[in-house]
């Protein structure tokens, strides 16, 4: 008896603790971490040159390299000394983005472009100088984008990038879940820098928890914050975290960017006639048919607080993966297009071409326009092991195709 109740004594102080020192930190859980720090955006470098960005982060400090996580970058640097020659590395950069710079009078500027990268050459700059260098998005009436998730990080991620290209998209987002087996970390990069077009990636629970370990480091090196913002044409795209559930909810870097977002709506709500939000897991506030588990969706207090605070931003449509199929729903004023069949399965369930991407249209002044298209993605990029254990869990004749379409592909 007295062993349960100094049990109970222990349980409550520590959840009084749990609770106190929440109110300070951000849990996520399952698997309780604390909420990892941001990539950095600014760099010191040993020449004597200052670099901060907007719209991009610090990928590689060694390479004075960046990624962009927007359409629109820009780099401030600011001399101390007179910096010798240096390279600067930007990476995510829409092909025929738009190259300026402003300031630095000194400063001998040489920009080299090759698909999504970007190098400056700069030399020259005297001490004390300011020099601005900045990428804009390439000048359209209309932008398309194409919306996949779920695709783990082998061939399926390739082929969902190159259906966005034959679909006309100018950039593209990712639903999250890139990471579904240790053998993909250290090529999902890669394989997002080898397309043809930017793309902005959300946070999925396989890139936070990660595959037999936490990921989320290589996720915020290789791919993306777990939150941003950006705007095109009067439309604000939100780059939402649902990777984890988080205590509590209403602290953290999510929290913040959803608040200044409805102060910034309010202020001039002209520059966001819509809100399009990108995430991984749907938000709900009830059970519906399609969801009958519940780490399906994200519920309780974590998805309240974002209906909250959505339900005072304009005109908002959600974008979600994390379930592997691709249909929608409409509920709370909410409409939501799930695009979580990344890994085309329902391919070789059914034996054809079944799985759909989003595709989405936008234009200046009008609400954005969507519709599906097939993913029809060739059986030589089904190649997730995923996919194959599956398969050779319910002894389908197909694992061994899906295993001999990974033999010797990169």
């Amino acid at each position: 008896m007295r062993k349960t109740y100094l049990g109970l004594v222990a349980l409550i102080v520590v959840g009084t603790m749990f609770a106190l020192y929440g109110q300070h930190a951000v849990f996520r859980y399952p698997h309780l971490a604390l909420d990892p720090v941001p990539r950095p955006v600014s760099l010191m470098l040993d020449a004597g040159l200052n670099i901060k960005a907007a719209g991009a982060y610090v990928k590689d400090a060694e390479e004075a390299r960046f990624r962009a996580y927007q359409p629109d970058v820009s780099l401030q640097l600011s001399s101390t000394g007179q910096p010798a020659q240096q390279l600067i590395r930007l990476e995510n950069i829409h092909p025929q983005a738009i190259f300026s710079h402003s300031g630095g009078s000194h400063a001998q500027v040489v920009e080299s472009a090759h698909g999504l990268f970007r190098e400056i050459e700069l030399s020259g700059m005297l001490d004390n100088e300011v020099l601005n260098l900045s990428w804009t998005f390439p000048q359209k009436q209309t932008y398309r984008f194409v919306a996949i998730g779920d695709t783990g990080g082998d061939r399926e991620l390739s082929w969902g990038l190159v259906r966005a290209h034959e679909l006309e998209a100018d950039f593209v987002l990712h639903m999250g879940d890139a990471y579904y087996d240790t053998s993909e970390k250290g090529g999902i990069g890669r394989r997002m820098n080898e397309a043809e077009m930017p793309v902005y990636t959300a946070n999925g629970n396989h890139d936070f928890l990660g595959p037999n370990g936490n990921a989320i480091e290589e996720f915020l090196t290789y791919i993306g914050p777990m939150n941003a913002r950006f705007s095109l044409l009067g439309n604000c795209f939100i780059n939402l975290d649902t990777g984890a559930f988080m205590y509590p909810p209403h602290k953290g870097e999510r929290a913040g960017m959803l608040a200044a977002e409805v102060v910034n709506q309010r202020r001039a709500p002209s520059r966001c006639v819509n809100t399009i939000v990108f995430t991984h897991k749907p938000l709900l506030t009830k059970i519906e048919a399609q969801f009958p588990q519940r780490e399906r969706s994200l519920l309780g207090y974590d998805s309240r607080r974002i209906m909250e605070q959505l339900q005072q931003l304009n005109a908002v449509t959600i974008i979600a993966g994390h379930v592997h199929d691709d249909f929608e729903f409409t509920q709370d004023g909410f409409k939501t297009y799930v695009t979580g069949g990344g890994l085309a399965h329902k391919d070789l369930v059914q034996g054809g071409h079944y799985a759909r991407v989003l595709v989405g249209e936008i234009r200046e002044n009008e609400a954005p326009g969507f519709e599906w298209a097939l993913s029809g993605m060739p059986m030589d990029y089904h190649c997730s092991n995923k996919i194959y254990e599956l398969l050779k869990y319910h002894k389908s004749p197909l694992a061994n195709e899906v295993h001999e379409a990974c033999i010797g592909k990169p």
